[in-house]
């Protein structure tokens, strides 16, 4: 983490000091652009990040600025997408003490579409709106929230499978 921020200082100082030097620009990355494609499997770095409440067998998550700059300096906000798996009981306890937010719809909503999902999984994603939608039913996310993490939901797959959850700081 301290390398990313002296990188991050240096390609600033080289910005700041090539101002009409095109190629500076593209030699220099935040580390927001690193984080993007990076998943992770380590549900304690997830449970330290979110509320479990309950612990799921296998996760898989990952962290994406929401804005589209990808300058150095100012802050985004971010959103956190997890592909959990759950035993049966645990699922069905998840659910019952969650809220669903559309239950005539049998369809939820990602604001994006993780390459790292499983391919049985991508081939169920279709384009909706300004995203994608996967069959499944969708609950309120609010038992989930914890530190900057102020909306999102969770998707259970038609199949049962996976658990999709979708936090926004």
């Amino acid at each position: 983490m301290r390398a990313l921020s002296q990188l991050s200082f240096v390609c600033m100082m080289g910005l700041a000091m090539a101002a009409g030097v095109v190629g500076v620009l593209f030699a220099c990355t935040s580390h927001k652009a690193q984080e993007r494609h990076a998943p992770s499997t380590d549900i304690e770095k997830l449970a330290n990040l979110v509320n479990l409440p309950e612990r799921p067998q296998r996760a898989l998550f990952s962290l994406t600025p929401m804005g589209k700059d990808d300058s150095l300096i100012g802050s985004t906000d971010y959103t956190l997408i997890a592909l959990l798996s759950y035993d049966t009981d645990a699922l069905q306890r998840l659910k019952e003490r969650a809220v669903r937010v559309n239950s005539a719809a049998s369809t939820g909503f990602l604001p994006e579409r993780p390459h790292w999902f499983p391919q049985t999984l991508l081939g169920g994603l279709n384009p909706c709106y300004s995203g994608w939608c996967v069959n499944g039913e969708e609950y309120a996310g609010d038992r989930f929230l914890k530190g900057g993490y102020v909306t999102g939901s969770f998707i259970v797959t038609e199949d049962q499978q996976y658990v999709i959850l979708v936090l926004g700081t």
